[in-house]
């Protein structure tokens, strides 16, 4: 029985226990609820507090005297917005976060169920910020807008006030400018000469004109900008602003209207004095600029004559009286003939004499004209003795340095024609050391293209060439050299004369000198060339060595030592020669040379004579062809044509590697020998 009692005391305590423990978590989760529901309240109390505070601030309308004070408080409006947004993230949100927290929060079990009793106050409570937060919007939009107006007017009224102070500025410019030029205009001048006259005319004019600049531009732009000042309003449905002081700018614009006014009547009366001057000056010194000129004119003409007839330009000296000024020692002796030397008289015999005829006409001229100038001023001196003008500041010429001038030009004429006979001398000695010149270095060129002619014809025996190269030779290393030498010695004679062309030769000492040394290079190549030929002409043209070296091949191939060798042995003796002959040539051979089927030591040099002979040696031909090439890099045709027929020109300019017009002997020469 207790045990049955204390099972179904075990069952009723299980049942039980589910319940009370569903209870204390109802009990926990509405404690919490409830405390978030405390905490959204003291949110909205604060918030509340804050809004209370910025609401009076919003409603409030500051006074506003510049646009430093329009800016304070645009700044202090923003940093409000700023406080706003900033509480709004920190406190706002965080408020209905809570709040919908709260009215989500449930709890549920097998055992029982809760919500918050009293879920609309948490939301009236929110509903509650949302108005305030849309009336402080609406109150600081309206301020702002008042705000700005007050800006744009404080800063219209600062530009008004500043456009004010522009004028007065302009005001007190012009003002000062009135009083300076009110003080030139009633000065008298002191007005002596025309100059003077003309000079303060020239004041008048330009003062005039000043006036006329300042009264269209100046004046003009301040009664346009008092005008603006004075149209200036600034009106809003918040506020209005007009310039306080209209009255200044009127008074100043009149205080400057009648000292420009005053400006006009003295510049009136200044120029009516200053024209009567003017003309009292005018007849005075009209006798004076008369002479001035015509005496000025003289000793230009004398001034620039010297300087175009002296030899070097300015080597006649220029006196006290020249326009010029600037004195140039008188030149004698070497420098004069130096000068002389550079004189534009021509370079040849014909030219210089072309200069002296027109030195003639010229003078005749500049005497005439010299006549006629003086007679000019010497008139015009006379009218003014008659009026007793005495004083001239016009010029500083007087009859005296005039009557000097003309001496001075006779001088330089006289001058310039002993710089003429002196430059006709040296142009006739520098013509005859040319003459000679080409008198000797002709016949050098002539007898060299001769003899160059005579070798490269080769139409004289080897033996009668080698004489006349031997002759060349001594005549190249001697009388010719002497020649040479002395036309070495009359190119420096004319290059220390500097003399640039000669007229009669177009040869220069250049041209001689490598003529005659390219002519000693040939010769020397020459000599031995033909003495090698004539050996070799003994021998058919074959050396020594070659017939040392046909004997060795024949005592090769007759192995045998018979005395003879078959058509089979004299083909491989031939071909370890570099002569592949064909049985047809063998056989022709051996009829020939031999008798039919062998061929003896005798008959088989013999025929390697007959086969190698009168052949022309490299060496030979390439000196041939340095002879004949008028240039270095190769040969032209013309060249060839000089000494050879068309058939051998045409086979070398087929064969031979070509550039352009020029062909390649060296290589030409050198495939002809590998063959």
């Amino acid at each position: 029985a207790v045990d049955t009692a204390w099972s179904e005391l075990e069952t009723e305590s299980a049942l039980k226990r589910p319940i009370l423990d569903d209870h204390l978590a109802r009990n926990e989760f509405q404690e919490k609820v409830r405390l978030w529901v405390k905490s959204h309240e003291s949110i909205h109390q604060n918030i509340t507090k804050w809004y209370n505070d910025k609401e009076a601030y919003l409603k409030v309308k500051e006074t506003i005297k510049s646009s430093d004070d329009a800016r304070f408080q645009l700044a202090t409006l923003a940093a409000f917005e700023k406080n706003k947004t900033d509480l709004t993230a920190a406190q706002v949100v965080p408020m209905q976060s809570l709040g919908a927290d709260v009215r989500e929060a449930k709890h549920s079990s097998a055992h029982s169920e809760w919500v918050y009793e009293k879920p609309t106050e948490v939301e009236a409570l929110e509903t509650d910020i949302s108005t305030k937060w849309s009336t402080l919007e609406s109150l600081s939009t309206a301020k702002k807008e008042v705000l700005d107006d007050d800006l744009a007017r404080e800063l219209y009224a600062e530009d008004t006030r500043l456009l004010a102070e522009r004028h007065g500025g302009k005001v007190a410019t012009l003002q000062q400018w009135a009083q300076e030029r009110a003080a030139y205009l009633e000065k008298t001048e002191d007005v002596q000469t025309i100059a003077d006259a003309q000079s303060a005319l020239a004041v008048l004019d330009a003062f005039d004109k000043e006036q006329q600049a300042v009264t269209s531009a100046v004046v003009s732009s301040l009664h346009t900008l008092g005008a603006d000042i004075l149209a200036r309003k600034y009106e809003t449905t918040h506020s209005q602003y007009v310039y306080e002081s209209p009255s200044d700018i009127t008074a100043h614009e009149t205080d400057v209207d009648s000292a420009l006014a005053r400006l006009t009547t003295l510049s009136a009366a200044k120029r009516t004095t200053l024209d009567a001057d003017l003309k009292r000056e005018l007849e005075k010194e009209e006798l004076r600029l008369e002479f001035s000129n015509r005496a000025y004119d003289f000793a230009q003409y004398v001034d620039d004559t010297c300087l175009i007839i002296s030899p070097f330009g300015n080597a006649v000296k220029r006196r006290s009286w020249s326009v010029a000024g600037r004195g140039t020692p008188e030149k004698s002796g070497e420098d004069a003939a130096i000068d002389a030397a550079q004189a534009p008289y021509g370079a040849t015999i014909t030219e210089i004499a072309d200069a002296g005829k027109n030195i003639e006409l010229e003078n005749e001229e500049i005497i005439k004209t010299s006549d006629a100038m003086q007679a000019s001023y010497k008139e015009t001196m006379q009218k003014m003795a008659a009026l007793n003008v005495t004083d001239n500041q016009y010029t500083k010429f007087s009859a005296e340095e005039l009557d000097e001038a003309r001496v001075h030009l006779e001088s330089a004429l006289k001058q310039r024609g002993t710089a003429y006979q002196g430059e006709k001398q040296r142009i006739e000695k520098n013509d005859a050391i040319c003459k000679d010149f080409a008198g000797k270095a002709e016949p050098v060129v002539a007898q060299i293209n001769d003899a160059m002619f005579t070798l490269l014809e080769a139409k004289r025996s080897l033996d009668d060439q080698l004489t006349y190269v031997v002759s060349q030779v001594e005549n190249c290393n001697g009388p010719m050299m002497t020649q040479v030498a002395d036309i070495k010695k009359l190119s420096l004679t004319l290059q220390e004369r500097k003399v640039q062309h000669n007229d009669h030769t177009t040869l220069s000492v250049n041209d001689i000198t490598l003529q005659h040394g390219f002519f000693g290079t040939f010769l020397s190549k020459k000599q031995p060339a033909l003495e090698q030929d004539i050996e070799h002409k003994k021998h058919k043209g074959v050396s020594l060595a070659q017939v040392e070296e046909i004997n060795e091949i024949y005592k090769q191939y007759d192995a045998d030592g018979s005395g003879s060798i078959d058509k089979k042995e004299l083909r491989a003796a031939l071909f370890s020669l570099g002569e592949d002959a064909s049985k047809d040539s063998i056989a022709n051979y051996m009829s020939k040379f031999g008798d039919g089927n062998v061929m003896t030591e005798r008959q088989f040099m013999e025929l390697m004579l007959s086969i190698l002979g009168d052949a022309v040696e490299k060496e030979t031909i390439t000196v041939s062809f340095e002879v004949l090439s008028s240039i270095r890099e190769g040969i032209k045709a013309a060249d060839l044509s000089a000494v050879m027929d068309e058939a051998d020109v045409a086979y070398i300019t087929t064969e031979a590697p070509k550039t352009d017009d020029v062909y390649d002997w060296a290589e030409f020469t050198e495939a002809m020998f590998s063959r």
